[in-house]
């Protein structure tokens, strides 16, 4: 899935600084706080004895119960996957709110598509199996994401509809690892006080950018029935809808806050001390400055930084806007 700030590419450096200071993975536990897509956890789960995401956002833990909760892919998933392409789209709230099937003609997804995919959605609920339905649940999300009409965030969707997005859905499969896992949902610095184990995973928000606004329509395939789009009143006294189909239900990261952020980060420190080591991700254009995160670290350990540079683009590639970005793992040994 794309998504803001994802550790894909960065997994071998981040297991790199965990041996530093854990020789034998294997016997070793981890949380990963803020699991966005559960990249970083889904690829440390066969790797470790188990492993814990945490996430406040509804989609994250939907990803996270397969990825994490199911050992393996669940029995007879291919023909699921098979029976759940054959289904006959139907309008939905989904696709009304979301695609041109609704008065606001929105274009996150082809008409179509967006049929197809409220068809799916509405079938899952039928499923009574739980891992099988975590499994599809999942790769419903997964696949929604590859056809959406969006540069890959859902602030706004594209004008017309490009070669992706115009392309019919079928929905694939994401395949579990195999391995131990558990699942929480809330703000991390209330969650991670009642957890522990050897390592604690930190890959917070690092700009003004709140994850809840830039993915609400994943949240709304998940809540598909439940969601409610703001409205506002404009000078004429007409009532309309979110340009972009924001929902009413978003939260606000302090981490995401300039003022905000370095209390946030020495806040969780203060009640992670069920953890043996901390590892936090952060890249030099984050909010938090570097000496402030060394101030705050030092305060709860052995104190070490590893760094890694690596190219940026942005969407466009012009060659201006090309440069290094340094991405910083800083370690705790309490």
């Amino acid at each position: 899935m794309r998504y803001i700030g994802n550790k894909t590419k960065l997994l071998p450096f981040i297991e790199e600084c965990f041996l530093e200071y854990h020789e034998d993975l294997s016997r070793t536990t981890m949380c990963d706080l803020f699991a966005g897509t559960c990249s970083v956890s889904s690829y440390f789960k066969p790797k470790m004895a188990s492993v814990m995401s945490n996430d406040l956002e509804d989609y994250s833990v939907a990803l996270a119960k397969n990825y994490l909760l199911n050992d393996g892919p669940p029995v007879g998933y291919e023909k699921e996957i098979e029976r759940l392409n054959c289904l006959e789209p139907i309008s939905g709230k989904f696709s009304k709110a979301f695609s041109p099937d609704g008065d606001q003609e929105r274009k996150f997804f082809t008409k179509h598509n967006a049929m197809k995919i409220n068809a799916i959605r509405k079938e899952l609920d039928s499923i009574e199996d739980l891992s099988m339905y975590n499994f599809l649940l999942c790769s419903l999300l997964e696949s929604a994401d590859k056809y959406s009409n969006t540069t890959g965030v859902y602030g706004a969707y594209l004008k017309s509809f490009n070669g992706r997005s115009s392309q019919e859905f079928r929905l694939e499969s994401y395949i579990p690892n195999f391995g131990k896992g558990a699942v929480h949902q809330g703000f991390a610095e209330e969650v991670v006080s009642s957890l522990k184990g050897d390592i604690l995973y930190l890959d917070p928000p690092y700009n003004n950018r709140q994850y809840s606004s830039n993915y609400h329509v994943l949240n709304c395939l998940i809540n598909y029935l439940d969601f409610e789009i703001k409205t506002k009143q404009d000078q004429e006294g007409a009532i309309k809808e979110s340009k972009t189909g924001l929902t009413t239900n978003t939260n606000i990261s302090s981490f995401s806050r300039k003022r905000e952020a370095a209390n946030a980060f020495d806040k969780l420190l203060s009640r992670s001390s069920g953890f043996k080591t901390v590892f936090l991700s952060y890249n030099d254009e984050g909010i938090m400055s570097l000496e402030e995160i060394e101030n705050i670290c030092k305060k709860y350990g052995k104190y070490r930084v590893f760094e890694k540079s690596h190219k940026r683009y942005k969407s466009n590639n012009s060659d201006n806007d090309k440069k290094n970005v340094s991405e910083y793992i800083h370690a705790i040994e309490r």
